[in-house]
């Protein structure tokens, strides 16, 4: 005879499951009892479980808590921010680097033509398409 160290009922020894370890061989817990407590494991195992899964954590792998994982948001938040500037940033500078070449091309023209470059710029605004001259006529047909 046995008692159980949860329910406290003597019982006899072939009412508790068996373990090496201890003086006697058996555990200081009953089978219903062990059982029980199985049971009520389980349970909560499988609700933690879940409850790492709505957050994202498959398997119990992740050790992050919910702060953790809003700063990471966070950062990645200011991550795209940043981007969104560097964007900008490329775009005005693709722009500037279009103004420029076209400049460039003007200034190239001129040289071409030994026309001054002003005239040129002129010429591309439209300022001088009524007037007769034959740089103007030979730098619209190319």
């Amino acid at each position: 005879m046995k008692t159980c160290k949860d329910c406290g009922i003597k019982k006899p020894l072939d009412e508790f499951p068996k373990h090496k370890q201890t003086k006697d061989g058996h555990r200081g817990q009953c089978k219903t009892c062990k059982q029980i407590y199985e049971r009520e494991l389980y349970k909560d195992k499988t609700a933690f479980k879940q409850k790492k899964y709505k957050r994202g954590e498959k398997n119990g792998n992740s050790k992050l808590s919910n702060k953790d994982i809003e700063l990471m948001f966070n950062y990645h938040d200011s991550l795209s921010d940043d981007l969104e500037k560097v964007e900008s940033e490329i775009e005005s500078l693709e722009i500037k680097r279009t103004r420029i070449k076209k400049q460039m091309q003007k200034t190239y023209i001129a040289d071409m033509f030994d026309v001054d470059r002003n005239t040129i710029f002129r010429i591309f605004r439209g300022e001088l398409r009524n007037h007769n001259c034959d740089i103007v006529d030979d730098l619209l047909a190319s």
